[in-house]
């Protein structure tokens, strides 16, 4: 089996995970915009964005550090394994007991003061996340796919679970009849903080997670030898900071849309109940990342293992080449049927009111894909400090832009900072990637390849038939077309790459 086949079928082994765990977002997305509030689901998004950069801090760049450390034929696997853990429980053990212990203030500064609870369990959830990390890392790296998926799969069901019983079945039951409305069934209809129930899910997944690990666990031993903290904390620590970074490119804009939102851009609502329109729009634009998370799991350790082989610059080309036209795809499946979706997924009406943003979230999402793919150099050549001067970049553009476009175009102003943000990172990361790390990419193609989906795109932006329906089949006709013609262009290159296996 060629290169090209092995990590295309790694890639769907670890994505059924990682798929099912935005799919899991992505399809309680109408029960959470059916139960819950704007203003609640606003909370939401701004403590899960803090959770993103929480999650960064917590595993220090030590999973990626690992990866490389046990590449290496003069290691011992075990002490990477265990000093990598160690590490990562001495930074996650003191960060959540500080959170811990500040929940009630730190609920206040978010101006969320009835959340402090919330905080608390985030605490716990980080610190069991943080605790595998590197044992769902050792399993990528031996090549277990089968297992690193059936426990995501497992805990994500749960978790799926766990959101559905409270805020869906024992409702509906109740008012079926099926069930008497006292004990525990009139204990969840009577409890008004429906959003408890969300975070109380996702701290069941976590600690489950840690159970079905136990094996991988049991191998661990704390342990700090010098020699090996000297090697790998300068690899690690650049890894953190472009980690930082690379949430701050994601995540700023949840943070500092309720801040900076102009008084009259949508009238009726509060600016916590627009941030909570836009998350709910942003989840939409969580299909973009589905290819890009999958990949990025099984290309890490792919990327790692065949550096060494001779025709290695040709064959991440070839990656590149076609993980672009599949986000290509799935950028224009669900910008053209964003409406279409949106009538599925979006329960409360004035959720629907963020469609628009959804194409330009996806824009941006496919150039963060892009990046990923192109950030492979410094992580081979061992220059990790350039990711985290590229990172830094991106940041920068983030924070000019949010800052910049909010207060005058509202949540579309943090759309556009995106899209600068990533494609800047593409730019500057292909410019010296080439200098010390060439690959021979084949943009020609690529571009002409975007050009037309932004077209389509665009196209469908500004063309809208009076009928809903003809609409919606209008588009579904336009991307099955589009598909269609990708296959006829570029077929001869997908036989070619076929021949090789």
């Amino acid at each position: 089996m060629s290169a090209l086949k092995k990590l295309a079928g790694q890639t769907a082994l670890y994505g059924v995970s990682s798929i099912l765990a935005r799919v899991f977002v992505f399809f309680l997305t109408p029960l959470h915009t059916e139960v819950l509030a704007e203003s609640e689901m606003g909370i939401m998004a701004k403590l899960y964005a803090y959770v993103a950069f929480f999650n960064i801090l917590y595993t220090f760049g030590m999973e990626t550090a690992y990866f490389r450390f046990v590449s290496r034929d003069d290691t011992d696997h075990d002490e990477i394994y265990r000093t990598t853990g160690s590490v990562i429980l001495i930074i996650s053990a003191i960060s959540t007991t500080l959170l811990l212990l500040n929940a009630q203030g730190i609920a206040n500064w978010l101006d969320t003061p009835q959340s402090a609870h919330l905080v608390t369990w985030l605490g716990i959830i980080l610190l069991f996340d943080a605790m595998v990390a590197i044992p769902f890392a050792s399993l990528r790296q031996q090549n277990r796919p089968l297992k690193f998926a059936l426990i995501r799969t497992i805990s994500i069901g749960v978790m799926v679970a766990l959101n559905l019983l409270p805020l869906y079945l024992i409702p509906k039951m109740v008012e079926w009849h099926w069930l008497e409305k006292e004990g525990l069934a009139a204990y969840i209809l009577n409890y008004d903080r429906k959003l408890d129930f969300v975070f109380i899910a996702n701290l069941v997944g976590s600690v489950l997670v840690l159970f079905m690990l136990y094996k991988e666990v049991l191998r661990f031993r704390f342990t700090l030898p010098k020699n090996l903290l000297r090697s790998l904390l300068p690899y690690a620590f650049p890894i953190f900071l472009m980690g930082i970074a690379g949430i701050a490119n994601d995540q700023l804009d949840k943070i500092l849309l309720e801040e900076l939102l102009p008084a009259d851009f949508m009238p009726g609502f509060t600016s916590r109940e627009v941030l909570g329109i836009y998350y709910a729009a942003f989840k939409l634009s969580v299909l973009m990342v589905l290819a890009t998370q999958a990949f990025r799991f099984a290309g890490e350790p792919f990327f790692f293992s065949t550096a060494k082989e001779k025709d290695s610059p040709q064959l991440f080309a070839r990656v590149l080449h076609y993980f672009f036209l599949t986000s290509l795809v799935l950028f224009i499946g669900v910008s053209l049927n964003r409406e279409l979706l949106g009538s599925f997924f979006l329960q409360g009406e004035a959720f629907k009111i963020g469609l628009n943003v959804v194409p330009l979230l996806l824009f941006a999402k496919l150039f963060y894909g892009v990046y990923i793919n192109l950030s492979i150099w410094f992580k081979l050549s061992d220059r990790t400090h350039y990711g985290t001067w590229l990172s830094l970049l991106g940041a920068g553009v983030t924070v000019t832009g949010n800052l910049a476009l909010i207060p005058v175009i509202g949540y579309y102003g943090s759309a556009v900072a995106a899209i600068l943000c990533f494609v800047s990172m593409c730019v500057a990361c292909y410019y010296l990637g080439q200098k010390y790390y060439p690959i021979p990419y084949r943009w020609a193609p690529l571009f002409w390849h975007l050009l037309a989906a932004s077209g389509l795109a665009a196209f469908e932006f500004f063309f809208e038939l009076e009928n809903q329906l003809y609409d919606y089949t209008l588009n579904i006709l336009l991307t099955i077309a589009y598909i269609f013609a990708l296959y006829l262009l570029e077929r001869k290159n997908l036989r070619k790459a076929g021949a090789t296996s």
